[in-house]
């Protein structure tokens, strides 16, 4: 038997949150971890992670791929309690970053675009 598409598409999102969690890892041990930006990112990510979540608890695929899918986003979530979540000050505006205009944290949602799909027919029919 065959992957369904709705297992890969979970599958791949996932393998685009690994890499936006690295990320955000990096960027809070940066002085973005004390700015506004990474912790505003994050809260969009942790936003994304749940609806993930909520769209594989009615997703019709075997409950075996869908609880190890389950664990991979519990991980993610748990991941998330050690990043900033509380927006400080803007690091720019307070005159302690010279990384230019944009903002790194920011950035790296926009790698989920890069990695991750469009959702599959089945899970837009909801």
């Amino acid at each position: 038997m065959g992957v369904s598409n709705v297992s890969l598409y979970f599958e791949n999102q996932l393998r685009g949150y690994n890499v936006v969690l690295a990320a955000f890892q990096a960027l809070s041990r940066d002085i973005c971890g004390r700015g506004m930006s990474l912790p505003v990112a994050v809260n969009r990510w942790v936003k994304n992670i749940e609806k993930l979540k909520k769209e594989l608890e009615d997703a019709e695929i075997p409950e075996k791929k869908k609880k190890d899918l389950a664990q991979k986003i519990d991980y993610y979530l748990e991941a998330a309690e050690g990043l900033p979540r509380d927006p400080g000050p803007c690091q720019k505006s307070a005159g302690n970053c010279k990384i230019g205009p944009g903002c790194f944290a920011t950035g790296a949602l926009d790698l989920l675009k890069l990695i991750t799909e469009p959702a599959p027919q089945e899970l837009r029919k909801r």
